[in-house]
C-alpha cells in the first residue's frame, strides 16, 4: 500500500508540472490527441482525491511529502529544515504515509460501501 500511496503522490506532483496540451499559433489549445480521455478524467479525479487527502493531513505530513515526492528535494535538505537526523527522517516519513494511507482509505469508494453495508 506503501507503494501506492508513494506512486499516487509522485504522479500528481509531476502531471501538476507537465502541460498536456499543443499551442496552436493562433494561441488556441487543443488537446494532445494521443490522450485518452477517459484516462484524462480518470487523472483528473485522483489529482483532486490527492488534494484531498493532503488537506486532512497535519501541516508537517503535508510538508514532509510535498518537499520528497512532489518537489524531490534531497534529503539531506529535508532533515536540516526538519532538524532530524537521516534516520528519523525515515520514521516520519513512514509514519506520514501510513496517515496518507489512513485517510486515502477512509474516503475510498470502497470504504464508503463497506461502511453502508455495515448500516
Amino acid at each position: 500500500m506503501n507503494s501506492v500511496c508513494n506512486n499516487v503522490l509522485l504522479e500528481y506532483y509531476r502531471s501538476a508540472s507537465r502541460d498536456n496540451s499543443v499551442e496552436e499559433e493562433d494561441g488556441a489549445n487543443i488537446p494532445d490527441p494521443s490522450l485518452d480521455v477517459v484516462a484524462i478524467l480518470s487523472h483528473k479525479e485522483m489529482q483532486q482525491k490527492v488534494r484531498q487527502v493532503l488537506d486532512e493531513l497535519s501541516e508537517r505530513d503535508r510538508r514532509l511529502l510535498r518537499e520528497i515526492f512532489l518537489e524531490e528535494r534531497d534529503k539531506d535538505g529535508v532533515c536540516k529544515d526538519f532538524n532530524v537526523d537521516r534516520d528519523y527522517l525515515r520514521v516520519l516519513l513512514h509514519r506520514a504515509k501510513q496517515a496518507f494511507k489512513a485517510v486515502y482509505l477512509k474516503n475510498s469508494p470502497a470504504e464508503a460501501l463497506r461502511s453502508k453495508g455495515a448500516d
